[in-house]
């Protein structure tokens, strides 16, 4: 009997997948601040390799978004010389594995831009990847990259990716972004890949053009428009202004390692900390506390008893003088229905897995000030 849908919640999965993501940032984060120069060179690797898989966990939710119809992008501020130097890190260990001449020509600017720059950077992967996994031992994958003035405040970025590979037969061209075309045919190589690089490129307003012929390598072309993005000056997150002395802090995780390691993040800072093991425990913790026992409550979205919006919803209802406590909500999934879902319970903030450190310790900063 055919299935008419999938046997697992992907959105439950993408959540339970990032939860040790998170563990893993958090503890390469603290591994950088050591002293030998081989363990913090070794954290860096780590850091970004567990990025790039949160970026693929990030591909596989998108993937059932584009199914159902409701990817969206999620705009940010990005540094692109940043972007280049992810995407050779990334890439190279790939290409001396078979000693295949890698060149990365990049004649951009150093601007920011705003844009998805997760969506971007697994495009590049996508096809990168592709050159890489198609050309021969002691081929040659070359790499350009351009910014191209459009508009008084826009940019054409453009990416042209040349490998000396099989190259693709001109009668499977037509074919290229189709939804799971073979690994045999030379289409789309790790599956979806390209069909998800074409669906990101229609939502960013860019293009993808592929030229190639059969044992004659071949040759990618991507164009995306984006918007310059305006200089910011760098903050000091471990300046005096991000103390978090004295605040108290109720964390209720239900993965053990994940509440250990924002415990130990936030007393580096100051704060005094508690830990709930579910949703239940935290609202028992929270009920029998006295007035303002605490400032601020992190609480993971998928508990447990009950979940993180159940127990901001009963606090929010309760009759106690401090119902309206500092509540953020940490989930797996930032789409714009989870973030509508977290704040029509009464949370504060929504804050997407894994969390980054200093956009956590600014988040609680920042709340505790705007409810004085």
């Amino acid at each position: 009997m055919k299935r008419s849908g999938p046997f697992f919640d992907v959105r439950e999965l993408n959540h339970e997948m990032r939860t040790p993501l998170s563990s893993i940032l958090l503890l390469s984060r603290d591994l950088k601040k050591e002293r030998s120069l081989k363990t913090r060179t070794k954290a860096v690797q780590i850091e970004r390799s567990a990025r790039h898989l949160l970026d693929l966990v990030n591909n596989v939710l998108d993937l059932n978004r584009i199914e159902d119809g409701s990817c969206e992008l999620h705009e940010e501020r990005f540094d692109l010389k940043e972007l280049m130097n992810d995407l050779k890190f990334l890439i190279l260990p790939l290409t001396k594995e078979k000693k295949i001449r890698f060149t990365v020509r990049d004649e951009t600017e150093s601007f920011a831009y705003e844009g998805d720059v997760l969506k971007l950077k697994q495009v590049l992967i996508n096809v990168l990847g592709n050159a890489v996994r198609y050309t021969p031992r002691k081929g040659s994958v070359h790499f350009i990259a351009k910014a191209m003035k459009k508009e008084e405040e826009c940019d054409l970025l453009h990416f042209e990716i040349t490998d000396s590979g099989e190259g693709i037969a001109e009668d499977l061209l037509p074919r290229i972004f189709e939804a799971y075309a073979t690994e045999k045919e030379r289409i789309g190589s790790s599956g979806p890949g390209l069909y998800i690089t074409k669906r990101y490129l229609d939502l960013m307003n860019g293009k993808i053009e592929i030229f190639s012929k059969k044992w004659k390598g071949t040759k990618v072309v991507i164009e995306v428009p984006l918007k310059r993005g305006r200089e910011e000056k760098k903050q000091d997150v471990k300046g005096p202004s991000f103390d978090l002395r004295g605040i108290k802090v109720l964390i209720a995780e239900d993965v053990v390692i994940n509440a250990r390691i924002l415990e130990n993040l936030l007393r580096s800072y100051g704060a005094v900390t508690q830990i709930a093991e579910n949703g239940e425990r935290a609202l028992e913790i929270f009920s029998h506390s006295p007035v303002n026992g605490f400032d601020v409550l992190l609480l993971d979205v998928h508990m447990p008893l009950l979940d993180g919006r159940q127990v901001t919803e009963r606090i929010r209802q309760s009759q106690r003088a401090d119902r309206d406590v500092g509540i953020i909500a940490l989930s797996g999934d930032s789409s714009g229905k989870d973030i509508r879902d977290s704040l029509d319970a009464g949370m504060d903030v929504h804050l997407c897995k894994p969390v980054d450190p200093d956009l956590l310790i600014k988040t609680i900063k920042d709340l505790i000030k705007n409810k004085d």
